[in-house]
């Protein structure tokens, strides 16, 4: 008998908290029911006012990405043109020390003397050729001198000669080329002017 006591117990209690649960459940539903108009709005203003604060919070965090964005890409830019300035300086240094060998080979040319074989002089100047050809495939071009008006930004004079063959301030000798690398002043070339 104790036993069906016992079960009759555990049965009780558990109907007991079914009912508690019920009426918890019951009492909830009222008082969400009894909620009135005003806390309702609050609540509504409240979230309002939330879905404000972190719209406000996202377009910060945006815009604070776009400037990010932007000055990243001015960055690069800048990085860019400052590595293109100095692959060109660098370039052009070479190309200077490479047209002193030009030069020297022009003056073996001109000044060779007869009894050099002529074998050994077309050489050179097939060498002198290829080698002025690949720069300026690369961008040397020279500078025409001979025969124009003076120019101060292309033309370096030395000397001023009378000519009555030439008018005032014209090239009448160009003694050293000028030379431009990419649209750059090189080296101006050395000339004679006309008075």
């Amino acid at each position: 008998m104790k036993k069906n006591d016992n079960v009759n117990e555990k049965c009780g209690q558990e109907h007991q908290e079914e009912v508690d649960f019920e009426e918890n459940s019951e009492e909830k539903y009222e008082q969400e029911q009894n909620v009135t108009y005003e806390e309702l709005q609050n609540q509504f203003n409240d979230l309002v006012t939330e879905k404000e604060k972190l719209t406000e919070e996202r377009d910060q965090y945006l815009n604070q990405l776009r400037r990010l964005q932007a000055d990243f890409d001015n960055y690069k830019r800048r990085v860019s043109k400052e590595w293109d300035k100095k692959s060109l300086e660098k370039a052009e240094e070479v190309v200077g020390d490479i047209l002193g060998v030009l030069d020297n080979f022009e003056r073996a040319l001109q000044n060779a003397s007869e009894d050099v074989d002529e074998q050994y002089q077309q050489g050179v100047k097939m060498i002198y050729d290829q080698l002025y050809e690949v720069l300026k495939k690369h961008g040397l071009e020279k500078i025409d001198a001979q025969g124009e008006t003076f120019d101060p930004n292309y033309h370096q004079a030395v000397m001023q000669v009378e000519s009555e063959d030439h008018e005032s301030n014209i090239v009448v000798e160009e003694l050293q080329p000028g030379f431009l690398f990419k649209g750059r002043l090189l080296r101006p070339s050395v000339v004679k002017v006309s008075k």
